[in-house]
């Protein structure tokens, strides 16, 4: 995870994971800008849109706005989603506790086994060492989990928090390297980086989706290095070089197997490795043939909003970080239900 500012807030390493949960970036590498231009909506009739801004005789409803930032806006919806859903959670458990604290007559914190206070009776005990603060922390946190799933195995507890719809957004396949068909009628087209760790675990769940899904799924990759990825740029490049050589997919694999936190490459020892043409693929290298290209990419990222890495668009529907061969699933099957 990167494009962050040091900030000075201490967290437990669980907090620290549920707040990243909770804001959606634990799978995702890197977090950028707010987008340039978007162009589809989250709404689909501009004649129906409220007037937000008028410039002369123009008018500018909401709806355009909404087309500016629509996948900005859809991570905010997933995000307050989460937090709705954790809201909700802590609701229920504190309900289900009153409720059984009801049932047994007996206070909560006497449900949960928590002791009574270090002052009894006039005797001071002496003061808990942090080891001992923590252990009894724990041991609380495990207590009152299992009395929770206890209770949620007799209640019925049902949620029914509404899904949010994923925008459609045009996005262009480019020249960039596939697999599939062009007929095929599902594209999935990734934004990545080679130094991204989260990249190179989705990576397998691609090869994962082609092998089931066969000539129904093209995908494409595209570049995304992120800039504080300081080798990032120059993996993309020495790529579409292998790409020119008709080895995108060897070199693209090797460079993922190869990657290590923080470190380059050997590009020429890799291209050989390949089986390319060393000489071609230096001259290609060297003289930085394909960074427009690489430049392209990121800059149509960008216009589409994307943030993080990587984000992925199944016909158009955005998946974003690591995901699942699950969740991938799921769109690719409901965009092969529709019609074409």
């Amino acid at each position: 995870m990167r494009g962050y500012e040091r900030t000075t807030i201490v967290l437990s390493r669980s907090m620290l994971w549920r707040t990243l949960a909770v804001v959606g970036l634990a799978t995702t590498c890197f977090i950028l800008m707010l987008p340039v231009a978007i162009s589809p909506a989250r709404v689909s009739d501009v004649s129906d849109s409220p007037i937000v801004a008028t410039v002369g005789n123009h008018s500018i409803t909401l709806v355009e706005a909404e087309r500016q930032v629509a996948l900005a806006l859809y991570q905010l919806d997933q995000q307050r989603t989460q937090l709705l859903l954790f809201a909700v959670q802590q609701l229920i458990d504190s309900e289900l506790l009153q409720v059984e604290a009801a049932r047994t007559g007996k206070s909560i914190e006497q449900l949960l086994g928590i002791p009574r206070s270090s002052i009894d009776a006039g005797h001071f005990s002496p003061a808990p060492t942090q080891a001992h603060v923590f252990d009894n922390a724990n041991a609380l946190s495990q207590r009152r989990q299992a009395l929770l799933a206890s209770l949620r195995r007799q209640t019925s507890v049902h949620l029914s928090l509404p899904r949010i719809t994923e925008p459609v957004l045009a996005v262009s396949t480019d020249d960039d390297p596939s697999v599939g068909p062009a007929s095929a009628p599902v594209t999935i087209v990734e934004f990545s980086d080679f130094q991204c760790p989260f990249c190179k675990q989705s990576a397998q769940v691609v090869k994962q989706l082609l092998r089931t899904y066969g000539q129904r799924v093209r995908f494409v990759y595209r570049d995304y290095p992120a800039p504080n990825h300081r080798h990032a740029k120059h993996a993309a490049e020495a790529a579409q070089c292998a790409a020119a050589q008709g080895k995108f997919w060897a070199y693209h694999d090797l460079l993922f197997e190869y990657q290590k936190p923080g470190a380059g490459w050997d590009f020429y020892g890799l291209a050989q490795e390949a089986s390319l043409d060393v000489d071609v693929f230096s001259r290609c290298l060297d003289t930085h043939q394909y960074a427009s290209e690489v430049e392209s990419d990121f800059r149509d990222a960008l216009n589409l909003g994307v943030m993080n890495t990587p984000t992925f668009f199944v016909n158009g529907r955005p998946l974003i970080g690591a995901r699942s061969f699950n969740e991938f699933q799921t769109l690719i099957d409901q965009a092969l239900a529709e019609p074409h």
